[in-house]
């Protein structure tokens, strides 16, 4: 647990960084994201990722970032922070970094955290798959109410009789 706590702790403290270094280069930041493919949901940080966005965008535009509009544009998404968090984050130091290792360690981690969605999601379709195939009655079974009972009808007519079974989930209306 405090493994997984000091991974996400790191991985924040490279996104922070990452703004703090593209707010002072923006271009450098639009090329290396660019090239790199990252986008504001690839950042586990949603205040950091919208911002980062912005500071592409204006760095598309061939302006400077302005702290005001960034902080409108977060306003705008409803973005939860506390008052000068923004500023804050600017502040940190980010001697020794460049951005394209800071954009690549974001993107490891997120790389990271979709992996691990799909592992989850994987594991949660093989236990509905298995469920599927071992369950004699699963739609009555994911329904979770007690279902009528079975009406079954035979057919004279037929050289091998075939029989209708009434479930729910077939009824009409």
């Amino acid at each position: 647990m405090d493994c997984t706590n000091e991974t996400t702790n790191a991985q924040r403290l490279a996104e922070r960084r990452l703004l703090a270094a593209a707010w002072a280069k923006p271009s450098e930041c639009a090329r290396v994201c660019g090239s790199l493919d990252l986008r504001y949901m690839d950042f586990a940080d949603r205040l950091v990722g919208i911002v980062v966005g912005y500071i592409r965008q204006s760095a598309d535009a061939g302006t400077a970032p302005d702290l005001d509009e960034a902080e409108r544009i977060l306003s705008e998404r409803a973005v939860p922070r506390s008052p000068g968090e923004l500023y804050a984050i600017l502040q940190e130091p980010t001697a020794g970094e460049s951005i394209p290792d800071l954009a690549l360690a974001v993107q490891q981690s997120a790389d990271e955290r979709t992996s691990e969605l799909c592992r989850s999601l994987t594991r949660e379709a093989f236990r509905a798959w298995s469920h599927t195939f071992n369950c004699r009655d699963c739609i009555r079974c994911s329904q979770a109410k007690p279902s009528p009972p079975r009406l079954r009808i035979a057919a004279p007519r037929a050289r091998k009789a075939w029989r209708l079974q009434y479930e729910r989930s077939n009824a009409i209306g």
